[in-house]
């Protein structure tokens, strides 16, 4: 997945292997880009489904994945600010609203478990 910084100066792409990079158009630094693992849960890895930025609060965003968990991250900062508990189930899409005191995800089957399951 991949989701344009509000600010259009940059983007950020999500990943299979449970993980997101930062990346700033033109010649960033090493601080500037960057990349972090975000949803593992032990030595188990889970897809990033979906990025969301919180459209008020441009440092700030969501990420959420196959191990259905949603994680609230500041940019800036580098830090997770906030991890919700597993749904189980996993968590394809997710989006605040565009004054952002609302946060709403979809959850799904994605077949990784097979089909009998």
């Amino acid at each position: 997945c991949i989701s344009a910084f509000p600010d259009t100066k940059g983007y950020l792409v999500g990943g299979i292997e449970g993980r997101c990079a930062i990346h700033i158009f033109g010649e960033p630094s090493k601080e500037e880009s960057f990349e972090f693992k975000c949803h593992r849960v032990g030595k188990d890895v889970f897809s990033v489904n979906h990025i969301s930025f919180h459209p008020t609060k441009g440092s700030i965003f969501a990420t959420v994945g196959g191990d259905g968990i949603v994680n609230i991250w500041d940019m800036d900062s580098k830090q997770r600010l906030k991890g919700f508990p597993s749904i189980n189930r996993t968590i394809p899409c997710a989006s605040f609203n565009a004054q952002g005191n609302m946060f709403a995800y979809a959850s799904s089957y994605d077949w990784s478990k097979g089909s009998s399951f």
